[in-house]
């Protein structure tokens, strides 16, 4: 379906499509810890961790395994929110040309594959926008980023969660970016 080196991206502005209706999965993600803070009321590592149960719950109630969280792919997936928010943009290619393929290889975390996939999706919120349990819910109803978050490859997920949205706002916001991998030696 998918060459080993092809990217996978979707990018998503969660304040600008959300809107969908609760449903069983969005229970699921209730669960978590953390999964309904908006930024502010949770650490970073609060929402990381929320973050990634929303996305296990929805990967679960589609049959799928779970991601489990890769400290190489957490490096790549921050430092690029942290980026995001500092420059004010909002993409998956930083202004300088840097490709997620490439953030991800500068963490070594390509180094010895022979083989890999890797996708990311990101979002930023502010209010009930910026929950985790809402992001991804926007992501399900988005068709590139449901493709992302269910792909039935990827083993590993990093996630990165930085303070602030790239644009200004004058309210708490939050950034997330969800580098997802594969790799195979």
């Amino acid at each position: 379906m998918f060459s080993s080196r092809q990217l996978l991206a979707a990018g998503l502005a969660v304040a600008a499509i959300f809107g969908a209706t609760g449903s069983p999965d969005q229970a699921a993600a209730a669960t978590c810890a953390g999964a309904s803070a908006e930024p502010g009321e949770a650490s970073r590592a609060t929402l990381a961790r929320a973050l990634v149960c929303a996305i296990n719950a929805e990967r679960q109630s589609h049959g799928l395994g779970a991601v489990r969280q890769s400290s190489r792919l957490e490096r790549a997936a921050l430092g690029h929110s942290r980026d995001m928010v500092a420059r004010h943009y909002f993409e998956h290619t930083t202004p300088e040309g840097s490709t997620v393929s490439q953030r991800i290889r500068r963490t070594g975390y390509l180094s010895s594959a022979r083989r890999w996939m890797v996708g990311e999706n990101l979002a930023w919120g502010a209010g009930s926008f910026g929950a985790p349990r809402h992001v991804v819910q926007a992501w399900m109803h988005s068709p590139g980023h449901r493709h992302v978050l269910l792909l039935p490859s990827f083993r590993e997920v990093g996630v990165g969660v930085a303070w602030g949205a790239p644009r200004r706002l004058g309210r708490r916001a939050v950034t997330y970016t969800a580098d997802f991998g594969v790799t195979r030696r």
